[in-house]
């Protein structure tokens, strides 16, 4: 039976994986989210597809991870999950009518992302060498992140093809493999070019070519995506008490700094690859408060009077 959930669920998921291009962390996302869906609804998910395409059980699934402790941020990430596979349904013709219907509103706080101060990040970028090869990979590596705003996959996938020293930009291909070009400063170009010539000088220029993948490993093997975390860690620790670090930390310190600095949200919408600007719209609740705190540092009786 074709119309069964679980062998359209293995159709879907190798869908978004190899024809809409998802990233590999919002595949693996899916797959699980899914495959906790399909445990709940037991002997159901080896029947036809409308046998789960009910307001009822998909809301019993949903109350189920909010009664185990889940988050409701968690429980929201699972419900966009099903409610995708149910939306690919409805293309493939095995649903009728509007799919929206069948998931109950899941409201969120609004999140206002960590970043981190133009110091800590001065600190951090000092406190890396430049002494070796895999010193500079690193450095370039923080430099990356924090000059183009990049996602992780983004800057995983990168190849020196898509770095254009002269005219200092940055092609990434973003989710679903949208490209966008993003400027790259001085440093960036600097640290790069001497991570370059290092890394042609270990491995041959073979290894620079336009094809080949910019951060490799010490066996000159392309770069685990697992591997970057691990790396901006190993220096942030040492200048930050023991706090840690991820890419995307990076990502939201890019476009804070952008606006605080006096970027238009269009522009940086642009730079981020977002679809539209509500999503970039968060940042300005984090440039406001920098505002504030910069506010009452010049004027120390303003935050008395305001009380």
């Amino acid at each position: 039976m074709e119309d069964r959930a679980d062998r359209q669920l293995a159709v879907f998921l190798a869908e978004i994986e190899t024809i809409r291009r998802y990233s590999p962390q919002t595949v693996r996302a899916y797959r699980s989210d899914l495959a906790r869906f399909g445990r709940f609804c037991g002997p159901l998910f080896e029947q036809p597809v409308q046998k789960i395409a009910t307001a009822e059980l998909i809301g019993r699934f949903l109350a189920e991870g909010r009664r185990t402790g889940d988050s409701a941020r968690t429980v929201a990430r699972r419900a966009s999950a099903v409610r995708s596979f149910f939306r690919y349904l409805a293309r493939e013709g095995l649903l009728a009518g509007d799919v929206s219907d069948l998931f109950p509103s899941i409201k969120l706080p609004r999140s206002i992302p960590r970043y981190l101060t133009a110091e800590i990040m001065i600190r951090w970028l000092e406190s890396i060498p430049e002494e070796t090869l895999w010193q500079t990979r690193d450095k370039a590596i923080v430099i990356t992140f924090y000059s183009t705003g990049a996602r992780l996959a983004e800057v995983a996938g990168l190849h020196w093809g898509e770095i254009d020293f002269n005219r200092r930009e940055v092609v990434l291909h973003g989710k679903r493999d949208k490209q966008r070009i993003v400027p790259f400063g001085d440093v960036g170009v600097a640290i790069l070019t001497k991570y370059r010539d290092l890394l042609s000088a270990e491995f041959g220029k073979d290894r620079i070519v336009s094809r080949e993948p910019v951060f490799l490993n010490r066996r000159g093997k392309v770069l685990g995506v697992r591997s970057y975390s691990s790396i901006l860690n190993k220096y942030f620790a040492e200048v930050s008490g023991g706090s840690t670090v991820h890419p995307h930390l990076l990502r939201h310190t890019f476009a804070t700094h952008l606006l605080n600095g006096g970027a238009d949200l269009m522009a940086i919408k642009d730079l981020l690859g977002h679809v539209n600007v509500g999503t970039t719209q968060v940042y300005t609740h984090v440039s406001g408060t920098h505002l504030k705190k910069t506010y009452n540092r010049a004027f120390p009786r303003a935050e008395e009077e305001s009380k």
